[in-house]
């Protein structure tokens, strides 16, 4: 739902367990072409600090002037790739379950559609933080064989992208009602947002007994 987005950082922040510092936003940016649903991604500058060469969604930490996860997101996207804010072309549209990066940082992903594609074509690049933007086809998450089709670099070349692709996932199987064609989770996996924040935080590991 669209509410938690609206809580305020501070809010979550204490109900999560983790600081405001490491809480964040990332925009999953959709849109349709040629009947195809499409994601907005970004390559990020091989000069960053953190994850860099790596291929992401735009975002990024909760800055102390956004009221809402929402506003982080946009606020993030504007400033990495010059997507317009408040565009009456833009419509927020879902809230996934937050997630956690590798730097344990809690993440929100905001979806929302995009209306007018041509607002992609003037997009620019904030050579600071990233090094191309890029759209690909949702549903390859899926079924990786839909990528064969649309090569983003050579395999194994130096641009090869790596992509954490939960939350891309999360968003598809929900625009799709489908399951990805290979198997998501190692045997043992965690897999909720709730069993991972509860050993991050307490370091409790989750009881997984039957009820």
């Amino acid at each position: 739902t669209l509410a938690r987005a609206r809580i305020p950082v501070k809010q979550l922040s204490g109900s999560s367990g983790h600081p405001e510092t490491k809480l964040g936003a990332v925009l999953i940016l959709l849109y349709e072409e040629a009947g195809e649903l499409r994601v907005l991604l970004t390559t990020r500058s091989k000069t960053l600090r953190t994850y860099p060469g790596e291929t992401a969604l735009p975002g990024g930490r909760v800055d102390a002037t956004d009221a809402s996860f929402i506003d982080t997101a946009y606020r993030e996207a504007q400033e990495e790739v010059g997507l317009p804010r408040n565009s009456p072309d833009i419509h927020t549209i879902a809230i996934l379950d937050p997630g956690i990066s590798g730097h344990k940082m809690v993440v929100l992903p905001v979806v929302a559609v995009l209306t007018k594609p041509s607002i992609l074509d003037e997009l620019k690049a904030e050579a600071s933080e990233v090094a191309c933007i890029f759209t690909h086809p949702l549903r390859a998450v899926l079924d990786p064989t839909i990528a064969k089709s649309e090569s983003l670099v050579a395999i194994g070349s130096e641009d090869w992208p790596y992509l954490d692709v939960e939350l891309h996932i999360k968003t598809a199987k929900i625009a799709f009602g489908l399951d990805p064609t290979y198997e998501q989770y190692a045997p043992g996996q965690l897999r909720t947002f709730k069993e991972i924040n509860e050993i991050l935080v307490r370091g409790v590991q989750p009881d997984k007994s039957p009820a």
